[in-house]
């Protein structure tokens, strides 16, 4: 009996992609028990978990791994299972995109089981003497048809009926002022309207430019911070300078006092003040720095997991740069690893219901160049501007012509996936030097 389990068609993993699909986002619960049911899960652990979630929905219609565990204990599993098994869903490999990938999956194990099962009743029908063979027969095709029932399960997607009455029902709740559009504020009113609004969860943000024209500043200081300001969290993967640096730099953008004048003797009490007012904003807002440790996809990934998981939402990740990551293993060429990462990237926003914004450097050619780049000259691979839904590139006027004002700036639009492009230009946008920020023209006092 060991032996045929060990055989049976199974997979772990897959039933733990489904499990950490659901811890990370409870209310695909609502659909996804309508597909599966606890023979669905072959590992006891797994299916331990899987009736602990069904109980815990049915009663909170929601969970978190708190409730999780109560309901675990209320059950008289949790003995079975443990903390170790809970923390190393959050540290799978898949995506929430991917989830009825593998509920189908399931599905077609279980239904292979279901069958083989169905091939020994049918085994023990065949030599039962006290039936007749219509009798046999007659048991015989009810066992086939009950298989056929539970294997019944949808791959074809969506109608697009039920697709459309979703997204007018939507559109009418926003309209009658009972939702809110699901926009995020990129902290620059100009760039919202030229947007339709701000920013939509899902997307993935390209930001490239050369160096010193505020390609870090306006990811960070500018869209990290604005969306952390909404009060939405913002985990930034810093593999470009440590977390105190990044963290001096928003202090100065609150602030006001430069960064270069942090570590130098000599400020006075108001600017002291200032900077204290400044870093208590920072450190009260929903920002986490994570550093070189996590230069991969699959560690971007765990930590925009984890943090969402511990925070219930995730408003924005910011990726500083693209080109400093790599994957986990050697095959193919940079080109074809820049285009992995780069699609992880997107399909992590469309997995957490988040803005990425990927910080991408330039190719050697367009450092030489006199002119503003496009995105089209991200370092490494096209794909990288493929992927994105908005291509954004900072221009500082002052650094290529003597003549401009230093406040004076341009952010080019090479790309919007969603609609007409919009340059923004110093009528639109400022460059505020001392705080290190792109602001609306006019959001400040030039002295």
């Amino acid at each position: 009996m060991l032996m045929d389990r060990l055989f049976l068609p199974q997979s772990s993993s897959v039933e733990r992609e489904v499990l950490a699909c659901l811890l990370l986002d409870p209310a695909l619960m609502a659909s996804v028990r309508s597909r599966l049911t606890h023979e669905s899960f072959h590992n006891d652990i797994n299916r331990f978990i899987w009736e602990g979630m069904t109980v815990a929905f049915e009663r909170h219609q929601a969970f978190d791994e708190v409730i999780l565990r109560e309901t675990l204990v209320d059950l008289g599993t949790w003995g079975r299972i443990g903390t170790q098994a809970l923390a190393s869903l959050l540290d799978r490999c898949g995506s929430i995109a991917h989830l009825d990938t593998y509920v189908d999956r399931l599905l077609e194990m279980s239904g292979r089981r279901s069958m083989w099962h169905a091939s020994k009743e049918l085994g023990s029908i065949a030599i039962d003497g006290e039936l007749s063979p219509d009798e046999a027969i007659t048991e015989a095709e009810a066992l086939v048809g009950r298989l056929r029932m539970e294997g019944e399960y949808q791959t074809e997607g969506d109608d697009a009926g039920d697709v459309v009455s979703d997204y007018m029902t939507t559109i009418h709740a926003i309209q009658r002022g009972e939702k809110q559009p699901p926009r995020i504020s990129t902290g620059l009113y100009p760039l919202d309207k030229a947007l339709g609004g701000g920013f939509r969860p899902g997307w993935l943000v390209l930001v490239m430019s050369l160096n010193g024209h505020g390609k870090t500043a306006l990811a960070v200081n500018g869209f990290a911070w604005a969306v952390a300001q909404q009060g939405r969290p913002a985990l930034i993967i810093s593999l470009e300078m440590p977390a105190d640096q990044l963290v001096g730099r928003l202090i100065a953008a609150e602030s006001g006092i430069p960064v270069q004048l942090h570590d130098q003797k000599g400020l006075n009490e108001d600017q002291l003040v200032a900077m204290t007012h400044g870093a208590q904003k920072v450190s009260a807002a929903p920002i986490r720095v994570v550093g070189h440790q996590a230069a991969t996809i699959d560690a971007v990934r765990h930590a925009a997991r984890s943090f969402k998981a511990q925070k219930g939402d995730l408003g924005i990740v910011v990726v500083d740069y693209i080109q400093l990551m790599r994957s986990e293993g050697k095959n193919g060429s940079r080109t074809e690893e820049l285009e992995r990462i780069s699609r992880g990237l997107k399909e992590l926003a469309m997995e957490l219901d988040c803005v990425v914004v990927s910080i991408s450097q330039p190719t050697m050619a367009a450092k030489r160049a006199t002119g503003r780049p496009t995105i089209r000259d991200s370092k490494g691979s096209g794909a990288i501007d493929d992927d994105a839904d908005l291509g954004l590139v900072p221009w500082l006027l002052h650094n290529v012509d003597e003549n401009a004002k230093p406040w004076e700036a341009e952010i080019g639009m090479d790309k919007f996936r969603h609609g007409p492009r919009r340059n923004l230009y110093p009528s639109d946008i400022e460059w505020d030097g001392s705080r290190t920020r792109f602001i609306t023209t006019g959001a400040s006092f030039r002295g």
